[in-house]
């Protein structure tokens, strides 16, 4: 595949809760170290999301959940299959091992 400089890219994942269980319904969020570029999709039934329009270089994907769980994973435009592990934020362990 032929890629132009400054041709927009996509990237496309799962996010799972500790257990492995798909979450949907989510917001992921997709941020350019600085803020310069922040774009975002919604979940679907299986947890899957797919965000388009990324510039190339390296941006940090986040999700958080309604204060109770958050996850985070930093990885380039053009990624896909991404996974994103949403840790209880009181359960005790912080962000917790595996991301």
């Amino acid at each position: 595949m032929r890629m132009l400089a400054g041709e927009p890219l996509s990237a496309d994942g799962k996010v799972v809760d500790e257990s492995g269980a798909s979450v949907e319904g989510e917001i992921v969020l997709a941020e350019r170290p600085g803020g310069s570029r922040k774009l975002g999709a919604l979940t679907g039934k299986n947890g899957e999301f797919h965000i388009e329009g990324l510039l190339p270089g390296e941006y940090v994907f986040t999700v958080e959940e309604e204060g109770d769980a958050s996850g985070q994973i930093t990885a380039p435009a053009g990624s896909s299959g991404l996974l994103i592990v949403l840790h209880r934020k009181n359960s005790g362990g912080g962000q917790g091992k595996g991301d």
